[in-house]
């Protein structure tokens, strides 16, 4: 995969049609739900030769696949049990649940490491890693002292996050921006000294130009990568930051205007991905929620993947605590993933210190028991919270068309 940011474009576009053909061949034969989507438009395997070709199809998102019985989004013969279930977040308010086989498990690893390594991140280097996941078993290679990983949970007020960089003074720090702007800023305004790794990589959300400047003055430059858990890392900064490269050897990435057709370079649109190697639970022109365009010239480090400019990702509010500090909320988003089966859509407002309001799109399986777990994940994080959960047909869109998340009312 290292290699591959090198290869001719013309054998990257040539390796990629060819899988996508493979993908769309084995998805038409063993998975009844694009086996139907092919015949209501009328098509074939054979009508799916290149990436542009991809047109043809209907484009997908959470709530298509949601409305599916899960055993049509699966390869014939598959049962879950013998697969790796991955639940994402939560973080674009819509829980949702994947699976890989073995194959595309190994490859996906190797995907999500590769914008680390490609931008200087060595086997022996410490990290740290702000996150909503923090509960981590040491693999066999950190004991060895390879990849070594740190997670530090990103609810922890800012002053204890700011003591653990301090304390490891990690080579390598990464987190959601929100997390990272939280202790640059607190460093800031209490003048403290911060330790400064060799590098650091923003990911998850947003890197707005505010956030990028205030970590880049308190930490160091950041370097961005782009990639959901539905489909991994599929994009990624260099060290030149000119915008995000594009992963052509895992994933198709189309830019579409608002009349379903391609974005022309420059001009804006949603993104929609194709997972190229995932064949238990295919994504073909699956939505990802996101608006980008492509960049209308080449970056300047010579990698032959081809430019993104992200233009709106996942943007929340941050998390208000009593004593005025701020936290990322992704620490509380990510306790949503196992919500999938009894909610479809959520969207959290904090009224005041303690005080959520849990606004929720019920599921198939949601009731009373639904509602106690949703108050369990804020009484986990500060028992005396109040939380109200508020059933409701349809949570209002952002004039993009997105959904915020999370959102605080509590003033400065």
């Amino acid at each position: 995969m290292l290699r591959n940011e090198r290869r001719p474009v013309e054998a990257l576009e040539q390796a990629r049609d060819a899988a996508l053909r493979r993908l769309v061949r084995r998805a038409y034969e063993q998975v009844r739900f694009y086996r139907r989507s092919f015949e209501q438009a009328g098509l074939t395997p054979a009508d799916i030769r290149t990436a542009q070709d991809l047109t043809k199809l209907p484009v997908i998102d959470k709530q298509v696949l949601r409305a599916q019985p899960p055993e049509d989004l699966l390869r014939a013969g598959d049962r879950v049990e013998r697969l790796t279930r991955l639940s994402t977040s939560g973080s674009s308010g819509t829980p949702f649940d994947v699976y890989l086989d073995a194959r595309s498990r190994n490859l996906r690893k190797a995907q999500s490491l590769r914008p680390y390594l490609a931008n200087g991140r060595r086997l022996t280097d410490r990290c740290l890693l702000l996150t909503g996941h923090p509960v981590h078993d040491p693999k066999w290679f950190e004991r060895l002292g390879v990849l070594r990983e740190y997670r530090l949970d990103c609810k922890l007020p800012p002053a204890q996050q700011l003591a653990a960089v301090d304390a490891h003074r990690p080579q390598v720090i990464q987190g959601y921006p929100s997390a990272l702007t939280s202790i640059a800023a607190l460093a800031r305004d209490e003048r403290r000294p911060l330790h400064r790794p060799r590098l650091v990589f923003t990911d998850s959300e947003l890197l707005t130009a505010e956030s990028r400047r205030l970590i880049a003055d308190m930490l160091g430059p950041p370097v961005d990568v782009y990639g959901t858990w539905e489909t991994g890392n599929i994009a990624y900064q260099c060290e030149r930051r000119q915008g995000h490269h594009v992963a052509i050897d895992c994933v198709v990435l189309e830019v579409l205007a608002e009349d379903g057709n391609p974005a022309a370079a420059g001009a804006e649109g949603r993104l929609v991905c194709t997972v190229l190697d995932n064949d238990a639970m295919p994504l073909i022109r699956y939505d990802l929620g996101d608006i980008a365009a492509w960049a209308t010239e080449p970056c300047s480090c010579g990698r032959s993947f081809p430019l993104l400019r992200l233009l709106s990702g996942r943007a929340n509010d941050r998390l208000r605590l009593a004593d005025g500090q701020t936290i990322s909320p992704e620490g509380l988003l990510a306790r949503f993933d196992s919500m999938s089966a009894g909610v479809r859509e959520y969207q959290v407002i904090q009224e005041a210190g303690t005080r959520f309001r849990v606004i929720v799109v019920p599921g198939a399986q949601f009731d009373d028991a639904t509602s106690g777990r949703i108050r369990a994940i804020f009484e986990s994080w500060q028992p005396s919270v109040d939380v109200t959960v508020e059933c409701v047909d349809q949570i209002p869109r952002e004039p993009s068309g997105k959904r915020r998340t999370f959102r605080s009312l509590v003033s400065r």
